[in-house]
């Protein structure tokens, strides 16, 4: 979700001193971070992956690779989202569109609908603010009877829930001048989907907004 490597980040300085100031409120180390998950499981909680450090907080390299050393990424619960991150979760139970799905078109449009129009929903109920670019993750927090596991074969269910945010007038389009992403992503299982037992979890959409100094580079030719 946050990775130290992301251009779209590294280039406004104002970002990353916000994200920093989060951090140390929520008990991270973004001194040692190169990488943040942000999930929702029956509270709000990140994974943070971090380099390896002696206790004077000095790196520990890897001389093989010439690179810092991972070290074991940790669980983290908080208590705000990081700022700028809104995030739009869709109703669990909703039928989803799989790039290997071989159903009628009927079908196909119907689902791809339902999904535009869920999201649309829930990003109005989400008081989402007008954003003139975002950086969108979607994530399948499967069900539990769900056997596909491969979070890219959601990727026509995430373009529905992209459209949605258009419809609900958070983005101006869903074209390259104005969205990254989504970028597929699987989550924990949906807490929700499994106590009702149904084979249909929940499609969720982060968004980070980017802005002037970030949405520069976007592809608006």
């Amino acid at each position: 979700m946050y990775d130290s490597h992301d251009p779209q980040l590294s280039a406004d300085a104002t970002e990353r001193t916000r994200l920093n100031v989060w951090a140390r409120a929520q008990a991270l180390r973004p001194n040692l971070a190169y990488r943040w998950e942000i999930y929702r499981t029956d509270h709000w909680w990140v994974r943070a992956y971090e380099y390896a450090a002696e206790s004077d907080g000095t790196l520990i390299w890897d001389t093989d690779r010439d690179h810092p050393r991972p070290a074991a990424p940790y669980d983290q619960s908080i208590t705000d989202l990081p700022p700028g991150l809104f995030v739009v979760e869709l109703p669990f139970g909703l039928p989803l569109i799989s790039a290997n799905d071989r159903i009628h078109y009927r079908v196909r449009a119907d689902r791809t609908r339902t999904l535009r129009t869920a999201a649309a929903h829930a990003a109005q109920l989400a008081h989402l603010p007008r954003m003139n670019a975002a950086a969108v993750v979607g994530e399948y927090r499967p069900g539990p009877r769900s056997r596909r596991r491969d979070a890219a074969n959601w990727s026509p269910s995430y373009k529905a829930a992209a459209d949605g945010l258009v419809d609900a007038g958070v983005l101006p389009d869903d074209d390259a001048c104005h969205m990254i992403g989504p970028d597929p992503r699987l989550g924990p299982p949906d807490p929700d989907a499994a106590l009702a037992g149904i084979r249909w979890g929940r499609l969720v959409l982060y968004l980070r907004t980017l802005y002037q100094e970030q949405a520069a580079d976007l592809a608006c030719d």
